[in-house]
C-alpha cells in the first residue's frame, strides 16, 4: 500500500461502523472518502473518561489510529485559571454522522455551518454537496486560518468567515440547511431571516444534550421534535468572552452530607438530566463517569452550589454552598409524576417573539420558556 493512501482502509472501516449505526449510503461514502487525519494532526484524543492523552507529536501510525477512531480530537487549547481548556475540536464521528443524517440534505442544498473548528465537518459537506454550496463561520480567526489550510490541502475552498455565529452569514443567504457544532441556549434570531422556505436547522442545545431539529414553516417559525440521540458540544462564544473561569461562590461554606429518597436510577438517567436543566437553567449536570450507558458519578452545580454524587446501588451525595438539593428532589418528583418522559416526547418551537420547549405537543401545558 502506498504510504500516502494508508488512511483509506481506516476511513472505510470508520464509514462501515457509522453505516452499522444507521448512516445512509450517501453519507457513508462521504466518510470513506474524507481524510480526517488531515484535520486533527497535533491534536489530543479524548477517551471515554474525558482524558486527553499528551499526543501533540504523533507518528504516522498513531495519527491514523487516533484520527479514525470514533472519538473527539481536541485541536486547540487555551490556558485558563492555570489549566488547559479545550477551545476547538473535531467532533466524535458518530455524533457528526447523526447530525448530518438529521440535516436531511438534498443534492442542491445550500448549507451554513456554525462553528468551523478544524474544518472536518465542512470537508464532509463539500464532498457531498460541492464547495460552492457550503458556508462556514467561526469566531476564532486562528481557528479559521487553520481550517482554511486544512481544507485547501485536500482540495476544497468553501466560503469561511470570521464572525459571531449568532449573526449567521447574511451575505450568502438564503440557506436550505443550518447546522451548528456548538451548544446554544436559544436559536439566534438572525438565523430566521437567512432561511429559505422549507429550510431545516439542526443545533445542539445547552440543556441535557438535546438536539434541536427544526423545520421552517410557512409563517417563518421553526418547530420540531427532539430525536432520541443526545449530543454535547462546546458552548457558542461571543466577541469578548473570556476562557477564564469565574470563581465559585460555594468555597467558603462547609460541605453537607445529603440524605435522600430519590430513586437511585433517576440521578443516573440522561433523560432526567434534560428535565432538570430545562426546568432550572442555571443548573448544570457534569457526568464524570459513565458505566453501561448510565451516569455513576455526577456533579450538579450552579455558580453558588456544587453537589458531588455517586450513584452505584445507593446515592452518596455531598453539597457545598447554597442549598440546591430540594430543587433537585422536587424536579425528580415532577419527572416521575409525568411518567419519566424521554426526549423523544419533547420538541421545540421558535418564533420571532418567543422560544419554548414542550412536552408531547406544541400547545402543551407542560413547557419551558427559553
Amino acid at each position: 500500500m502506498n504510504v500516502a493512501d494508508d488512511w483509506r482502509e481506516r476511513a472505510a472501516r470508520l464509514a462501515d461502523y457509522l453505516a452499522s449505526e444507521g448512516l445512509d449510503p450517501a453519507w457513508t461514502a462521504v466518510f470513506a472518502r474524507v481524510p480526517r487525519h488531515e484535520f486533527v494532526n497535533g491534536g489530543h484524543a479524548v477517551d471515554t473518561d474525558g482524558v486527553a492523552p499528551d499526543a501533540a507529536d504523533w507518528n504516522r501510525e498513531e495519527l491514523l489510529r487516533e484520527a479514525y477512531a470514533d472519538q473527539v480530537v481536541v485541536t486547540r487549547y487555551e490556558t485558563a485559571g492555570g489549566e488547559p481548556v479545550a477551545t476547538s475540536s473535531a467532533s466524535q464521528p458518530l455524533i457528526v454522522a447523526i447530525m448530518l443524517r438529521l440535516l436531511n440534505v438534498r443534492d442542491d442544498s445550500r448549507v451554513l455551518e456554525i462553528g468551523t473548528g478544524p474544518g472536518y465537518n465542512a470537508c464532509l459537506l463539500c464532498t457531498r454537496l460541492g464547495e460552492q454550496r457550503v458556508t462556514s463561520v467561526e469566531i476564532q480567526s486562528d481557528v479559521v486560518a487553520d481550517a482554511r489550510d486544512n481544507l485547501a490541502r485536500v482540495g476544497f475552498h468553501p466560503h469561511l468567515e470570521v464572525t459571531d455565529g449568532t449573526l449567521g452569514c447574511p451575505s450568502r443567504a438564503p440557506y436550505d440547511r443550518v447546522i451548528a457544532t456548538c451548544g446554544l441556549s436559544r436559536i439566534p434570531e438572525a438565523w430566521l431571516d437567512q432561511l429559505a422556505p422549507h429550510a431545516r436547522v439542526v443545533a445542539p442545545m445547552n440543556f441535557g444534550g438535546a438536539l434541536a431539529v427544526l423545520d421552517r414553516r410557512p409563517d417563518g417559525s421553526l418547530s420540531g421534535r427532539f430525536p432520541r440521540e443526545a449530543g454535547f458540544f462546546m458552548e457558542l462564544r461571543h466577541p469578548g468572552d473570556s476562557w477564564e473561569p469565574k470563581p465559585p461562590g460555594y468555597l467558603a461554606v462547609p460541605p453537607r452530607v445529603i440524605k435522600t429518597d430519590i430513586d437511585v436510577d433517576v440521578l443516573g438517567d440522561m433523560e432526567f438530566r434534560l428535565w432538570l436543566e430545562l426546568a432550572a437553567p442555571d443548573v448544570q449536570v457534569h457526568p464524570s463517569r459513565v458505566a453501561d450507558g448510565r451516569l455513576v458519578e455526577v456533579r450538579i452545580s450552579t455558580p453558588d452550589t456544587r453537589i458531588d454524587i455517586e450513584v452505584d446501588g445507593a446515592i452518596r451525595a455531598v453539597e457545598y454552598g447554597k442549598s440546591l438539593w430540594r430543587t433537585v428532589e422536587g424536579l425528580a418528583a415532577d419527572w416521575e409524576a409525568h411518567g419519566r418522559p424521554d426526549r423523544g416526547r419533547m420538541g421545540m418551537t421558535v418564533t420571532p417573539e418567543r422560544q419554548w420547549v414542550w412536552l408531547d405537543a406544541e400547545d402543551s401545558d407542560v413547557l419551558w420558556e427559553l
